[in-house]
């Protein structure tokens, strides 16, 4: 694999995890009822922070698509697709990157190349830098 690939959806998924976050809040659990036909779940994880959403997963929904619908992502645009900067103003940096999981598996494409569907999950987790390089060994 590509490490410049790498690194950018590594990035891009710390962001829109640090994002979501940026409300500063700490030890809160947000959910809507789970298990509703129709639905695919937006998760984002940050220090002290969970988010859970269900979400309504229509055709042709992306993974951006889905988290943009619950959250404020920022984003950068590369050949290989749009890296999450950030997420609830909660922003990736040299020592935190966003990474996104899709059915519990690291996806290795952009969040906007990233097809959602009902009875997806899609995990956006803020890490340190050495809990995200785990991911890459």
């Amino acid at each position: 694999m590509n490490s410049r690939f790498a690194y950018v959806v590594l990035g891009a998924i710390l962001i829109a995890v640090a994002s979501m976050a940026g409300n500063q809040l700490t030890g809160l659990y947000v959910s809507s009822p789970v298990g509703d036909s129709g639905k695919a779940k937006i998760s984002i994880y940050t220090p002290g922070l969970e988010l859970h959403y269900n979400v309504t997963a229509y055709p042709n929904a992306t993974a951006l698509d889905l988290l943009s619908s619950v959250a404020n992502v920022s984003y950068e645009t590369y050949a290989s697709g749009k890296m999450i900067t950030a997420i609830n103003n909660i922003s990736q940096d040299s020592g935190h990157y966003w990474l996104y999981f899709v059915n519990g598996n690291l996806s290795m494409v952009s969040a906007d190349a990233q097809a959602m569907g009902v009875g997806d999950s899609a995990e956006f987790r803020y890490l340190d830098s050495d809990a995200a390089m785990k991911y890459f060994s």
